[in-house]
């Protein structure tokens, strides 16, 4: 391009003599921008309340953030600090952090907020060095004729420009910022503003709903319900909705009776043009309006089908919908949108809080809270911290430029070696010791009761008694407990795997509780359950059976295959002999050997262990499953280090078995935590289904995020939530040990990949023992077969 033909010349020229560097010409632009805004205050207000429709004391906040981020822009250009940086180099010093402006910012406002969206990040890019190109569109509205005369009596003419629409080509020297969310927008350097992302804010049953209410209803309906973070869609623990719905009524009366609003507004509201209740995009029976005014409404989805189409909300309406637990939540905010939410906000005490914010993606999470000004101004550019006021800081408009003098201790070491032509045996190992980095710390085995106390493991004062003897003396023999303070992730050295593809239908996967020891010896419904995925099992042609229990660990970093091809049983307490004493277990050792060398192709430390003796965590559900003989069988370990990745790999490695007619399965427990179940009906009275009181809410709200995950079938998305369960912040009340989860991930894994997105989700049966003990019983896929998507 000619230097003739260049966009913008007269603000190149500008760029070309360098008085933008100058902190002092910077500092004046903004003092006199700072100015000009308060002597044309009356006006500015007047116009945004005309434009926008927004009270008096909104069109005040929104002033009141312009002229504070000004200032603020103004106060960070000290010549006294810029002056020491610009000669840290000729004092011998590194300059790591200079920075200068790039060039042009070339800048697309929105019209909500529209004075804060334009001044503010022209402020900032002229704080950063920048010329600045403003598109203003020619309309009726009053505000752009005022900026226009603020700017023209504030900035230097060379300073900035504006155009009627956005210009097609640029400089490489120009980046700019798309408040609109124009998708269609491509530039080699752009800040974009997201504005089309939804906003979801999510109310657990711990929040304080007055709080949330009135926190939701005011950032929903202020501005006009324009605001970009106001929240589109409301999920509320179905416990506490209608609670909510309550109190959220009660906080809207105020908006209700109000009579605001832009023409374009009123006129809209009267056509139904911008009201998604009426636009026919929505099934009205799954809408059902709780209470609405002149301009505002709330109204609650009950139809989960429905949220998609409702998209962004741009008006006062306010929509909540029901889910029944945090996993649910995140769930469903996740799917709601196929790319990032712009924000989430979560209610509720602050670890319910933290899984929420941790586990939804958002480019913006706030705990008990919405900020105001963050209803002000635009979105935060993609990719990019949000910064609440400014929204735009004057880094964002200057591109890194570090110097440097002074050499680093790594530099002068590599010199040494560089220079010398051969490293001594001493010096080398020295500088080897240097890089070494820390070992895992080892797995432990057979920890006493009073170590396990010493944890955080000691029995739970809602407990009647502690566990009985027969069972504590079997957790010591064969579960390991490792160092929760010292643990680290395991890792596989080969992460990806292969699924070919199969012609017979994949298998499903179970994930069975297997409650205590009296599971055996009692009818129940998981029982019943378990009959009946044994008996489907055998009329599809079984080929046999592959388990990971939740009672055995192998006793070194590693995954073991149990190979003893006569194994014993292990005693079972509580339950007569003859139950099970006569019973053959089948170990498939071909399989077994199959097993190994599956994790080993990808990775694993696998080994044999042709010792190991079963233990009713496995052969209590091989019994109800198949009573009239055990199938060949196969018998996979946990790791001691109890990672929930690691479990769900070995899973995810042995999968292709499915294929070949094995099935797989996870014995463990979805509640399971011996040291808050009430043991007296069971010990005294042989009752293990007893329930003197109802379970506690610890356990009903964590036995509900298990089923939510587990319903919601195969496929990555199941690797995941299960893997997430382990944040839970009731999990450790759940689980008082990880050994019995470990075989959910494991199945997870078994069930999680591509291929298995559409294996639906069953929930089989369920029985509650010892009062707080939850034995959920859950199916991925089916013996007929399932719509699997082709792996990649």
């Amino acid at each position: 391009m000619s230097k003739s033909a260049r966009p913008f010349p007269k603000l190149q020229d500008t760029l070309a003599d360098g008085r933008l560097a100058n902190v002092f010409f910077r500092r004046d632009q903004l003092r006199r921008l700072q100015e000009s805004l308060l002597q044309h205050k009356d006006a500015l207000l007047d116009g945004i309340v005309k434009d926008s429709g927004n009270s008096l004391s909104e069109a005040f906040a929104e002033l009141y953030m312009t002229l504070s981020a000004v200032k603020l822009y103004h106060d960070e250009l000290d010549p006294q600090e810029q002056l020491a940086a610009e000669y840290r180099i000729a004092k011998g010093r590194d300059a790591a952090d200079a920075r200068e402006g790039i060039g042009i910012v070339l800048l697309v406002p929105q019209k909500h907020t529209f004075v804060y969206s334009v001044l503010v990040p022209l402020a900032a890019a002229i704080a950063a060095g920048n010329c600045v190109v403003i598109v203003l569109e020619q309309t009726l509205l009053s505000l752009p004729p005022i900026i226009s005369d603020i700017l023209r009596d504030s900035l230097d003419r060379d300073v900035y420009e504006t155009v009627q629409a956005r210009p097609k080509d640029v400089e490489a020297n120009c980046i700019q910022v798309i408040q609109t969310g124009d998708t269609d927008a491509e530039a080699a350097r752009m800040l974009l503003s997201p504005s089309m992302s939804l906003v979801i804010a999510i109310v657990d049953r711990t929040a304080d709903l007055e709080e949330a209410a009135r926190t939701l209803v005011d950032a929903r309906m202020k501005f006009g319900g324009r605001s970009t973070y106001a929240p589109d869609v409301i999920l509320v623990n179905e416990f506490v909705k209608q609670d909510f719905l309550n109190a959220a009524v009660r906080h809207s009366i105020i908006y209700m009776t109000e009579e605001n609003g832009s023409l374009f507004d009123k006129q809209n509201r009267l056509s139904g043009g911008e009201s998604k209740i009426g636009s026919g995009r929505t099934d009205q029976s799954s809408i059902r309006t709780i209470t609405s005014g002149a301009n505002s409404s709330i109204l609650d989805i009950a139809d989960r089908n429905t949220l998609p189409s409702l998209g962004k909300v741009s008006q006062r309406s306010l929509y909540v919908h029901g889910v029944s637990s945090l996993d649910d939540a995140v769930e469903v905010a996740n799917d709601l949108s196929g790319e990032t939410l712009l924000a989430v906000y979560s209610f509720g005490d602050l670890p319910s809080c933290k899984y929420l914010l941790q586990f939804t993606s958002a480019y913006a999470g706030f705990a008990n809270l919405i900020p105001t000004g963050l209803l002000v101004g635009p979105a935060a550019a993609n990719d990019h911290p949000l910064t609440i006021s400014p929204r735009y800081p004057s880094s964002l408009f200057s591109a890194p430029r570090p110097r440097f003098t002074e050499k680093t201790a790594l530099s002068l070491e590599l010199s040494k070696i560089l220079d010398s032509r051969q490293t001594g045996p001493a010096v080398e190992a020295a500088l080897l010791k240097k890089v070494e980095v820390e070992d895992r710390a080892p797995t432990k085995t057979h920890v006493s009761s009073d170590s396990l106390q010493c944890r955080g493991h000691a029995p739970h004062p809602e407990a009647s008694n502690p566990p009985p003897g027969e069972v504590v003396n079997n957790l010591k023999r064969q579960e390991l407990v490792r160092d929760h303070a010292k643990r680290s992730a395991a890792t596989v050295a080969i992460l990806t795997y292969g699924y070919p593809s199969c012609n017979m239908p994949l298998t499903p996967v179970h994930f069975f509780s297997h409650g205590s020891t009296m599971m055996l010896g009692e009818e129940s419904e998981s029982a019943d359950y378990w009959k009946k995925c044994g008996d489907e099992a055998l009329a599809h042609g079984l080929k046999g059976v592959v388990v990971m229990g939740a009672h055995w660990a192998a006793h070194s970093d590693a995954i073991e295959v149990a190979t003893n091809p006569t194994p014993k049983k292990s005693p079972v307490a509580y339950v007569h002999p003859s139950k099970y004493k006569d019973y053959e277990l089948n170990p498939d050792l071909a399989t077994a050997e199959r097993c190994v060398s599956l994790l080993r192709d990808v990775g694993f430390n696998a080994n044999p262990n042709p010792s190991f003796d079963w233990i009713h965590d496995t052969y209590l559900i091989l019994i109800r499953m198949f009573p009239n003989g055990c199938p060949p069988t196969t018998i996979v370990s946990m790791n001691p280090r109890y990672d929930p990745h690691y479990h769900m790999r070995v899973g995810l490695a042995l999968r292709p078995l499915r294929a070949e007619g094995y099935l797989l399965i996870g014995s463990g427990g979805a509640v399971h935590n011996l040291y808050r179940n009430v043991w007296d009906p069971m010990i005294l009275c042989g009752d293990n289904f007893a329930q003197p009181t109802p379970p506690g809410p610890w356990a009903l709200e964590f036995r509900q995020s298990v089923e939510d995950v587990m319903r919601r079938g195969g496929g990555p998305r199941l690797r995941r939530a299960v893997t997430r369960l382990m944040k839970h912040p009731l999990f450790r009340d759940a689980h008082a040990t990880d050994d019995h989860f470990m075989s959910m991930c494991f199945a997870a894994g078994a069930a999680g990949t591509a291929e298995d997105e559409g294996a639906p989700g069953e929930f089989g049966a369920e029985d509650w023992e010892l009062t707080n003990m939850c034995n959920s019983q859950y199916t991925i896929g089916t013996w007929k077969g399932y719509a699997v998507k082709a792996a990649a």
